[in-house]
């Protein structure tokens, strides 16, 4: 369950500095060129979907959330740019270590626009390695990952729009990323 204030407000940690160690930056590495573990959801309208059948045809962005964690909700808002600009060009899917009820929360607080997917067990973050909040991983068309990123900056959002143009097949769009950090910056351990 999400930690409130008394207006009903979630309570996000105050943002730490969590480093990020050569094992995390060598592991998103490594996942470069790789085939991109399958997984099922259901869509808005009920509907069961896949990450392979949605990455048939276009770029899949994935994007980790950590219930508190200030960095989730921070970088939720450049994955919100990415989808504004992008469309139906590419799908972006937020996959959060809660139950459903708790992902529809935090997505309601957030104002993300992007869908938010239940994850309570981490075994969809345990199969792309993803350990902190604000990591993404970039699935192209045909199920091979383009990129994993184990956190965020202005940079990583800029390389992101970049690759999701060239596997959208779509031109770049101009994106500021007014706010990100200019380093890497990763995010809370998804496991508590």
């Amino acid at each position: 369950a999400l930690k409130r204030d008394a207006s009903g407000a979630i309570r996000f940690r105050a943002r730490m500095e969590h480093p990020l160690t050569a094992k995390l930056l060598a592991t998103a590495a490594a996942q470069a060129n790789t085939a991109a573990p399958d997984f099922e959801w259901k869509e808005a309208d009920g509907k069961a979907t896949t990450l392979a059948k949605q990455a048939a045809t276009k770029p899949v962005l994935l994007y980790f959330i950590e219930k508190e964690c200030p960095c989730s909700r921070d970088a939720a808002v450049y994955i919100d740019q990415l989808q504004a600009a992008f469309g139906s060009a590419v799908k972006v899917v937020g996959l959060i270590n809660v139950d459903g009820e708790t992902a529809v929360a935090w997505k309601a607080a957030t104002q993300a626009k992007f869908p938010v997917l239940a994850d309570p067990g981490l075994a969809v973050a345990g199969a792309f390695h993803a350990e902190r909040s604000a990591a993404t991983v970039l699935v192209a068309p045909g199920g091979t990952i383009v990129k994993a990123n184990p956190g965020y900056s202005a940079g990583t959002m800029q390389e992101l729009a970049t690759l999701l143009a060239r596997h959208a097949h779509v031109p770049a769009p101009r994106l500021a990323f007014a706010g990100a950090p200019v380093a890497l910056t990763s995010g809370c351990p998804l496991k508590e």
